[in-house]
């Protein structure tokens, strides 16, 4: 059974014929609904764990700790990102970029930044 809003041969016509059929303003088009890339993926699904639990870390840092990681933002050099351009990641994406790489406690001075970079 297709939930259609307006009426279904109006310009306003628009709706859902199961999961894969979707009626736009008079024309039928086929849509085929993608499914969560997370239901069958357990890599995605232990990256997806390890970055929230990234994020509750830091939201969970001293504010000495978390304005001291703030203060060490860093430029990356031209060769990371591409020819003459150069991007500034803040001391969150530093955080994480550490976190997700190293995991908890595996850098120097944890959960402080990194000595090579205080």
């Amino acid at each position: 059974m297709a939930v259609v809003v307006a009426p279904l041969l109006s310009l306003d016509a628009s709706g859902m014929i199961g999961d894969t059929l979707e009626y736009k303003c008079g024309a039928t088009v086929a849509v085929k609904k993608r499914k969560n890339p997370g239901e069958d993926n357990e890599i995605f699904n232990d990256q997806q764990l390890l970055f929230k639990e990234a994020a509750t870390a830091w939201r969970g840092l001293e504010p000495a700790v978390r304005q001291a990681w703030r203060d060490d933002g860093w430029w990356l050099p031209p060769s990371h990102v591409g020819h003459g351009v150069q991007v500034f990641i803040n001391g969150y994406q530093c955080w994480m970029s550490y976190y997700l790489r190293f995991g908890p406690g595996n850098w120097e001075n944890y959960p402080n930044p990194p000595p090579e970079r205080a």
